[in-house]
């Protein structure tokens, strides 16, 4: 069978979705079960390290709308692609091949009002036919398979839930990148942090994370610093202003993003990792923890629990004196922090790339010998 991927969007700074189609498609080319995978790009490319594979390329260059309305379907058509999965949930009116998209999660629906309108409208749009079109629909939880069934009333039969790997990069073992130590001073850090990563979305609950930081003891804040990563270096001033208020903007650090191996080496360096969000599809940043051995508190909402299990410590996300409690437990309780990791650690190895991708192939496999196609 030949299998068109959206290989889009792979090439600079990647985020969690983006890593999910970085690696799937890694791991579909290792072990790809007899089938001719096609990746398409459009005009950035693909990074380094996939152009120096020997692997059928179609880069369509052509702006995002057409690229998706007749670059897609045309090229598809020409190549003969019997399957295409979609990652962006952007699928064509015109589809000469059977169709998986895959949905992270619909953020929008709970907080529209952390939307722009037209973003808001064009998602709404856009996963509302997506996830009528598509003949299968790829989920990472059950969380987000719920979502689907109850509020956009989606077929059970059409979702199948296939949890994500994790950065094989994210391990317990010593750096391999610029010496721990340059990197934490040019951070202004020292060993032993609170980190949290991801956007600066308000869904991410970081304000309340404050929160919750500031009412710590004087001599845990002066001890660990509390490091935001995500969003872009000098960009967040709704945070900074409130650390200022909350007299803690001494103690708090956000850097932006960091390269990859940076952040590996940030994870591995950190007291605990806090997670406050108040809704995720999945959670890679908890998944990334628990791998490079850091003890985690999260929200006990959505799919954080699915994949954190009983390796992590669980709060209210709209409770601030709950997360505190978490976070003065996790700075204080050496003994739990160290079954903490010991647990996560045994976690993440349930995560598998190897495993989302031959579950991922079977689906499409499945998808094109006996699945009625949708209308």
């Amino acid at each position: 069978m030949r299998i068109g991927i959206d290989c889009r969007f792979l090439s600079g700074q990647r985020l969690g979705v983006d890593n999910y189609r970085y690696f799937l498609a890694q791991a579909m080319l290792a072990e790809p079960r007899g089938h001719e995978i096609v990746f398409f790009t459009d005009r950035t490319g693909l990074p380094p390290e996939f152009e120096a594979l020997d692997v059928e390329t179609v880069k369509i260059r052509l702006p995002l709308i057409i690229w998706e309305t007749f670059g897609v379907p045309g090229e598809a058509s020409r190549r003969g692609i019997e399957l295409f999965h979609f990652h962006r949930h952007h699928i064509p009116y015109r589809r000469p091949f059977r169709t998986v998209t895959t949905v992270h999660d619909i953020a929008y629906y709970y907080f529209p009002q952390m939307f722009r309108l037209r973003r808001r409208l064009m998602l709404k749009h856009t996963i509302a036919h997506a996830v009528r079109v598509a003949d299968r629909i790829i989920v990472h939880s059950d969380s987000a398979r719920d979502d689907l069934q109850h509020l956009l009333k989606v077929p059970s039969q059409k979702i199948v839930k296939i949890p994500s790997g994790c950065d094989p990069g994210f391990t317990s073992q010593n750096s391999h990148s610029e010496p721990v130590e340059r990197l934490l001073k040019k951070m202004n850090l020292r060993k032993g942090f609170i980190l949290s990563v991801g956007t600066l979305q308000p869904r991410k609950n970081l304000a309340r994370l404050l929160d919750a930081y500031s009412g710590l003891e004087e001599n845990l804040k002066e001890k660990y610093a509390l490091l935001l990563i995500g969003g872009t270096e000098g960009k967040s001033p709704a945070l900074r202003e409130k650390c200022r208020v909350l007299g803690i903007a001494d103690h708090v650090i956000l850097p932006g993003f960091l390269p990859a191996q940076e952040l590996r080496d940030i994870y591995r360096q950190a007291t605990c990792y806090m997670f406050p969000s108040l809704y995720e599809g999945y959670g890679f940043p908890l998944l990334e923890a628990m791998a490079s051995g850091c003890p985690v508190g999260a929200s006990k909402v959505s799919s954080l629990p699915e994949v954190g299990g009983d390796a992590v410590l669980y709060f209210d996300p709209n409770d601030t004196q709950d997360i505190r409690r978490i976070l003065h437990r996790l700075l204080t309780e050496k003994q739990l922090r160290a079954q903490l990791r010991e647990n996560g650690l045994q976690r993440a190895q349930l995560f598998s790339w190897t495993q989302a991708a031959k579950a991922t192939l079977e689906l499409f496999e499945e998808t094109v010998e006996g699945v009625p196609r949708a209308l």
